[in-house]
């Protein structure tokens, strides 16, 4: 589908010698487009270019679908993006047909988009002036760097274990870059559920330490409060990267991955990002590096890029769809969005076969107007309650708990997806 955009568009007849000075409610600048959508004669609809008020309105210059000549199909829609009665529409050919501009008479009526595919999906805040290589990444372990050499062994505690699926699987080792930078590699040797071997050794070294916490207060917590026994440190700790099990987004127990932002005392840090879940005795992992694994976005921040849905900005004007970078910042995306317009996400730790749908309502202007997406079916992730795909664990129990955790449907027919990540996971009943 191709898209073309103007300012506003037309809800009566409009002169195209004479145009007026505003449409639909939006004064007009030179060299603004505007869409016709009701001539008296039919062979003037479409997309103009208005250069005042009093003078003739001409077809847009190459490229354009709507340039003088041009052949163009119901393929071709267009996006309007401002105005009182049209703001957010979308128009396209009625019946479909093939029109030459200029020659063909035709009609243009109000159509609804398709979802938008987009490849990832956040779960929470971002930077969007750095480079990013993953989103929504799977939490492989909590790991630390054995060697201090340029090391190329990875060793993570027995809680999050390693698999020999795991090898050949891109990984993310935060903090072991040049000038600790994260490292973007692969699992090249598998030894055991604790150990493993990457594709390019890690530039800085990189440590964890572990300590006993709890949150004080419920979901939308910041302050992490930490038994004394292993006590924070305000020059180690505060900018390191930390891990709240179970306090994390995606329902169940996911794990909160952030950074501690301030340091009161060595029993109380304040972290950057809240927690999603309330949590009570958390094991929190606190050091300067986690190790994850993702498929790694793909892009230069183009067209044809990775699409990535942004969703969870502290500033709600920055969420929307981008194109992946893999060398440079996300670059917005050139889909139209409009209110109701769903994005389907196809990949991802937490949000993968997920449909978000665009709830904000009148004109949107990227970049300014706040964005609020909703999820329209709840994700369940078999892994969140126990099941292990590794050809030898009875997960019985843990598929039974996932199928019970789903609520009953209440009419609104929007179910829920229940996700299975690749593995063999051996049953000895039946669901």
């Amino acid at each position: 589908m191709a898209y073309s955009t103007a300012r506003v568009a037309s809800i009566t007849t409009i002169s195209i010698s004479a145009p007026g000075s505003a449409i639909d409610g939006v004064s007009l600048n030179a060299n603004d487009r505007v869409l016709l959508t009701r001539q008296t004669t039919a062979l003037q609809n479409g997309v103009w270019v208005w250069n005042g008020a009093a003078s003739l309105m001409t077809r847009p210059e190459a490229p354009d679908q709507y340039q003088d000549t041009n052949i163009f199909d119901n393929a071709t829609v267009v996006w309007v993006k401002e105005g009182t009665a049209r703001a957010g529409t979308v128009w396209g050919l009625e019946p479909a047909q093939q029109v030459t501009v200029g020659t063909t008479a035709h009609t243009l009526t109000q159509v609804s988009l398709p979802p938008v595919q987009a490849r990832f999906a956040t779960t929470e805040n971002i930077d969007l002036a750095t480079t990013v290589l993953v989103i929504d990444p799977t939490i492989v372990s909590d790991a630390m760097m054995e060697d201090t050499a340029a090391p190329t062994t990875l060793t993570c505690p027995s809680s999050k274990p390693f698999t020999s699926a795991d090898v050949g699987k891109p990984i993310v080792v935060v903090g072991a870059g040049v000038a600790a930078a994260d490292l973007a590699t692969t699992i090249a040797g598998y030894t055991s559920s604790s150990v493993v071997t990457l594709a390019n050794a890690c530039a800085t070294p990189v440590t964890l330490r572990v300590t006993d916490g709890a949150m004080n207060t419920g979901a939308g917590a910041k302050t992490l409060t930490c038994a004394t026994s292993q006590p924070f440190d305000a020059g180690r700790d505060v900018g390191a990267l930390i891990v709240v099990a179970g306090a994390g987004p995606g329902g169940a127990t996911p794990d909160l991955v952030t950074t501690i932002a301030e340091f009161t005392s060595t029993s109380v840090v304040t972290l950057k990002n809240p927690c999603h879940a309330s949590v009570v005795d958390a094991v929190v992992q606190v050091g300067t590096t986690t190790a994850r694994y993702s498929q790694p976005l793909r892009g230069d921040g183009l067209a044809g890029s990775d699409i990535v849905l942004v969703k969870d900005q502290t500033d709600p004007s920055q969420n929307g769809l981008y194109w992946a970078n893999t060398a440079g910042v996300m670059a917005r995306c050139s889909e139209p969005l409009i209110p109701g317009r769903a994005v389907i996400v196809s990949d991802g730790r937490w949000n993968a076969h997920t449909r978000h749908e665009l709830t904000t309502q009148g004109a949107i202007v990227p970049g300014t107007t706040s964005l609020n997406f909703s999820p329209q079916n709840p994700h369940f992730n078999v892994m969140d309650y126990g099941a292990v795909g590794d050809d030898a664990t009875d997960n019985s129990a843990a598929f039974a708990a996932c199928l019970a955790a789903i609520p009953t449907p209440s009419g609104s027919g929007k179910g829920a997806v229940v996700y299975v990540p690749p593995g063999i996971y051996r049953m000895s009943t039946t669901l």
